[in-house]
């Protein structure tokens, strides 16, 4: 589906995540790397992205989260928060409660050997309604996966 675009690592989702969000600034430039990014089975539901792109611009200063945090129910689905409020870039230092404006949801699809965004909005997307193209396997992410792939998929990608 994806073609390894020029500086993005496909098997990283803060990359994935970040890339879409920065995109979602200028839809109209950005349209053939958004549509590349997201679920095929969520790409008409985006539209020409311009909700989504609305949806950011009415968080105040907004800001990325630099980590995906893994679903409890499902490690191949992660979230990447974004914040209200932030001015300048910092970087947090142990476990503080942060509650997010916004949050995007990536899934990890073997196929395609990438990341992919299924949704964004102001909640977190339950991890059990997002789609699967292959059976959910019994495995974990670990800071041993390369780069944010769930343990089992370290072998499948480029």
């Amino acid at each position: 589906m994806v073609a390894a675009e020029p500086g993005f690592d496909l098997t990283d989702p803060a990359v994935i995540g970040v890339n879409f969000i920065r995109a979602l600034a200028d839809t109209d430039e950005s349209q053939d790397i958004l549509t590349k990014v997201v679920t095929p089975e969520s790409l008409t539901s985006w539209g020409d992205f311009t909700s989504a792109a609305n949806f950011l611009n009415s968080i105040e200063n907004w800001g990325v989260g630099s980590m995906p945090t893994p679903s409890v129910a499902d490690p191949e689905v992660v979230y990447m928060t974004i914040l209200s409020g932030v001015t300048q870039s910092f970087r947090a230092v142990g476990e503080q409660m942060v509650m997010p404006a916004g949050v995007v949801t990536l899934v990890w699809r073997l196929q395609y050997g990438m990341w992919m965004v299924h949704a964004i909005g102001d909640d977190y997307f339950p991890a059990e309604r997002v789609p699967k193209d292959f059976p959910p396997q019994n495995h974990r992410m670990t800071h041993a996966s390369k780069k944010g792939q769930p343990d089992h998929a370290k072998d499948a990608a480029p």
